[in-house]
């Protein structure tokens, strides 16, 4: 080789070796070293040229994690340990510490997805705070996890749902802290239902309905066994109302909630938008009605929950025509509800919950007929930031349909109204408070989305606002009735709680069919939830 050539070969040589990365302990080490000299930026540089030239080794993005820790970026702290984690799925430095961001981040249900992976967290104690106003049996199965277990996610999810169906707490929130080596403390802390106690808590309950014509009263954890009843009288003159509602735990077991309904209503019904068949406009169709029922909440686990009823009913029409759709009868129908949690990401803060309802029964007229009807429902919510809970995304999706020959009172419909929950918010069901003004029918398919953020926080008062959009759709096997078509809706939602105990919802809805827009107002008593419902 002559002597160019020979240079050239020795220079792209030297080249090359320049070229390559240091040794990747080499590199840890003096990384290492800057960051204890306090040049958190330069060991940053030689980690991230680290992480690039050895993309299978983990330690370079735990070493990041820590310093982005340093920083208090707990969201470049938890993605550089994720990463790490798809590299080696077991290892327990990169659970452990991602568990403990997470629960800084206020996020127990993914810190327990890491924990319970290394057999943690093991618990020194439980306390609930303030002691709950429940017998001891009642309170001791209502915390699926005591002192000297692992508090799994399971066993959170359990009691969550027990302390849903005992509908005694409005709120309540789960306290993770250390409590010794390799041990912890946790807190439940529960909100009854007096957290505003004296006259002015009990007059905003009662008034809370008086400008809807309405009065009601309710009682909880009667005698401290968590027995609830609520109540409704309603006066309006074209839709008397009154309504009893009694539930507890069977046996003191909160995984059991029995619930007797007796039902009675007076209405008046405005068919004129909605009904479209023979007999001409209808608008004053007079119904009378009594349901009674019963049903029994059975949870099968914590992401599993059965109701299996029965009601009766017995219906009489006036002023209405000859046809199946306003016949007076009885009616027997066994129910069967199933709730389930679909996916849970709690470090992705989504959740997506499902239900089914099927009906079966009979209804005695001039001659008995059969009928069914079958309905679901899928709920998604997403926190969308990782310290905030005061923004939600939601989207829903629900879909029925009936078989055999139904009454009026039996139809799906579409449109705001206290007495029906399949809001399509820019249609109101009542006419001068007269139902009957949304659209009808026996299938229906209704899509709502929105984002509610909280925009006010005092001590007894919460403000909630956000837009929305609905989709849905009403159809008839008859043609009488349904919405011919999608109707689509859109406007803004506000929710003002006070006290935690009673809400008001507030809602302007525009018609993108028609263009009108509507304004409604309702109230109801706050239910019980978990943490992240």
């Amino acid at each position: 080789m002559n002597t160019p050539g020979l240079l050239a070969c020795l220079l792209w040589t030297a080249l090359r070796i320049a070229a390559q990365p240091p040794d990747p302990a080499a590199l840890l080490s003096k990384a290492l070293a800057l960051a204890r000299q306090g040049q958190v930026e330069p060991a940053r540089e030689l980690l991230e040229r680290g992480r690039h030239a050895y993309p299978a080794d983990k330690r370079f993005l735990e070493e990041l994690a820590g310093l982005a820790y340093r920083r208090k970026d707990l969201f470049s702290t938890a993605s550089y340990l994720r990463a790490a984690l798809r590299l080696d799925p077991a290892d327990p430095y990169a659970h452990s510490f991602l568990a403990a961001v997470n629960l800084m981040q206020g996020n127990l249900e993914a810190a327990l997805v890491h924990w319970n992976r290394l057999d943690q967290p093991v618990l020194a104690e439980v306390t609930l705070v303030p002691a709950p106003p429940l017998k001891p049996l009642l309170q001791e199965r209502s915390v699926a996890v005591s002192a000297g277990q692992i508090l799994t996610f399971d066993r959170l999810r359990i009691t969550q749902a027990n302390l849903d169906r005992l509908a005694v707490f409005p709120s309540y929130r789960f306290e993770l802290t250390p409590s010794g080596p390799d041990r912890f403390s946790l807190n439940l802390r529960l909100t009854d239902g007096d957290i505003w106690r004296g006259w002015p808590a009990r007059l905003l309950l009662l008034a809370r309905a008086l400008p809807y014509r309405t009065l009601m009263l309710d009682r909880t954890d009667i005698g401290q066994r968590a027995i609830n009843l609520s109540t409704l009288w309603r006066w309006d003159p074209n839709r008397y109302r009154a309504m009893f509602a009694l539930t507890g735990p069977w046996r003191q077991d909160p995984r059991y909630i029995y619930r007797f309904l007796l039902d009675a209503r007076d209405e008046r019904w405005d068919l004129t938008r909605s009904y479209r068949g023979p007999g001409g406009p209808l608008s004053d169709v007079h119904l009378r009605r009594i349901e009674a029922g019963a049903d029994l909440v059975i949870g099968l686990n914590g992401r599993l929950q059965w109701t299996p009823g029965v009601r009766l009913v017995r219906a009489l029409y006036d002023r209405g025509h000859d046809s199946s759709l306003f016949s007076s009868y009885w009616s027997i129908t066994a129910r069967n509800q199933l709730e389930y949690e679909l996916w849970n990401a709690p470090e992705r803060r989504i959740r997506i919950d499902s239900a089914g309802v099927l009906e079966t029964g009979s209804i005695l007229r001039r001659e008995t007929t059969r009928f069914a009807s079958i309905t679901g429902d899928l709920l998604a919510s997403w926190l969308p930031f990782a310290r905030d809970r005061d923004t939600t995304f939601r989207t829903r999706i629900r879909s029925g349909r009936a078989f055999g020959a139904l009454p009026l009172d039996s139809l799906f419909q579409l449109g705001m109204d206290r007495d029906n929950d399949l809001w399509l918010r820019g249609h109101l069901a009542a006419h001068d408070s007269r139902k009957g003004n949304a659209p009808l029918g026996s299938e229906y398919a209704l899509w709502q989305m929105d984002v509610e953020r909280a925009w006010l926080r005092l001590p007894l008062v919460k403000v909630a606002a956000g837009p929305f959009f609905d989709s849905g759709w009403v159809g008839d096997h008859s043609g009488r009735l349904g919405s011919q078509g999608w109707l689509h809706d859109t406007g803004v939602q506000m929710n003002v709680t006070a006290a935690g105990k009673v809400r008001w919802t507030l809602v302007y809805g525009r018609d993108l069919r028609d263009g009108r827009g509507v304004f409604y107002t309702g109230v109801e008593r706050v239910t019980p939830r978990s943490p992240r419902r």
